[in-house]
């Protein structure tokens, strides 16, 4: 038996699979183990996609680790080219280590074209994947959420929000679909910052209200991705197909809160990949019912029985927003009911009470000399900075032109 092989790269949950290669069987066990893995770290993984709309089309080339030691093994120095059915062909160049781009013109990027992946590695293996057809993707009927429970444990239930997709589209369209997501919520500081300490100050804070950091927006890629299919329904429809939970306690529903989804049609392979993709993810506990292999379009033609693991697709996507305004209940800040109160030790200043902490804090004035209003007697501050500074987990103080 074992273990499943995590392959580190970008969306690395697509190839959390049982080890059941070279002639391994699967096997139905939910027994806690722990083996030894042999000669099943380091195979290939190539995932890439064509996207019509996209900008810049990404390919990226790395090697697979264990679940028990997972890392980012990127492969450098690989010429990736892509070629569409006409002849055309279109280098990409290596930014950062193991990801390789190019920016192929729209006008190549036409519905029911097909594109082909080549990767030569360093060491001149070539590895082709099958030509996948690039569809035309159907409009996306309507993006809703409901107020619903789930049950999280035992006798345990949360609520949120449950976000769901309607699909309808022409008979003759494809019939299978994925969905990928991001999310946009907007911070609200529980405090304004009155005053300020860098560590390399030389004089103690001072009274200077300042609003810059109280409004702030940041956004997200969500890993997981949803997918569905119509190939067995007498029409192309489907009701309530569910993507991304959020639930109530997250912070990120305080204010606002905005999903964009994108919609994508697939070809027959690239869809049993994805679906395959997001079981492995649902059932990818170690000591849970061991999920089979996502099958790749991918070869190497020097050795066609070397195990590649990955894929190649092509696609188009339209995509559709939906804004909640929150909060869901009441507003999630218990994080910030903490103060620190600045409290030099005996004999000590308060410069080197500041120096002690070792880091820029922004402050809260807690109290005030009765004669002067704006001489601060004792500061304090929220044991996470993300309640006063909107920043300090990667918010952008610049508002999104679609809020």
């Amino acid at each position: 038996m074992f273990k499943y092989l995590k392959f580190a790269f970008i969306k690395s949950k697509v190839f959390i699979i049982a080890a059941t290669i070279a002639g391994i069987g699967v096997f139905s066990c939910v027994e806690e183990f722990d083996p030894q893995i042999i000669g099943y770290g380091e195979l290939l993984v190539i995932d890439g996609s064509v996207i019509k709309g996209e900008d810049m089309q990404k390919v990226v080339v790395s090697r697979s680790t264990t679940i028990a030691d997972p890392e980012y093994i990127p492969v450098s120095g690989c010429e990736v080219i892509v070629i569409d059915d006409k002849g055309n062909e279109f280098p990409y160049a290596e930014g950062r280590p193991g990801e390789y781009k190019a920016s192929i013109p729209q006008e190549y990027l036409s519905y029911n074209s097909k594109f082909q992946l080549q990767v030569t590695t360093p060491n001149q293996n070539v590895y082709q994947s099958s030509f996948e057809p690039l569809f035309e993707s159907s409009p996306i009927d309507s993006i809703y959420y409901i107020d619903e429970s789930k049950q999280t444990s035992t006798d345990v239930y949360d609520h949120g929000l449950q976000f769901y997709t309607d699909l309808k589209a022409p008979d003759d369209a494809t019939k299978n679909y994925l969905w990928q997501l991001q999310e946009t919520w907007e911070i609200r500081t529980s405090y304004e910052i009155e005053g300020s300490w860098k560590v390399d100050d030389y004089f103690p804070p001072w009274y200077n209200p300042i609003d810059s950091l109280r409004v702030c927006w940041s956004n997200a890629d969500i890993k997981e991705s949803y997918t569905s299919s119509t190939e067995n329904l007498v029409v192309n429809e489907k009701k309530k197909i569910p993507l991304s939970y959020i639930p109530a306690t997250s912070t990120k529903l305080n204010v606002r809160y905005s999903m964009l989804v994108k919609q994508y049609s697939l070809s027959d392979e690239a869809y049993a990949f994805h679906k395959q993709a997001n079981i492995n993810e649902e059932t990818g506990s170690l000591y849970q019912a061991q999920p089979d292999q996502s099958k790749s379009n991918l070869v190497n033609i020097n050795n066609p029985e070397e195990t590649v693991l990955g894929f190649f697709w092509a696609s188009s996507y339209t995509e559709k927003r939906v804004f909640f305004d929150g909060p869901l209940t009441t507003y999630n800040d218990n994080h910030c009911k903490e103060i620190i109160v600045c409290e030099p030790a005996f004999g000590q200043s308060l410069i080197s009470y500041f120096r002690s902490l070792g880091r820029d804090l922004y402050l809260i004035a807690l109290s005030f000399d009765t004669e002067k209003t704006d001489s601060v007697t004792s500061w304090g501050f929220p044991s996470e900075q993300i309640c006063i500074d909107c920043t300090a987990e990667g918010g952008s103080t610049v508002k999104p032109n679609f809020w």
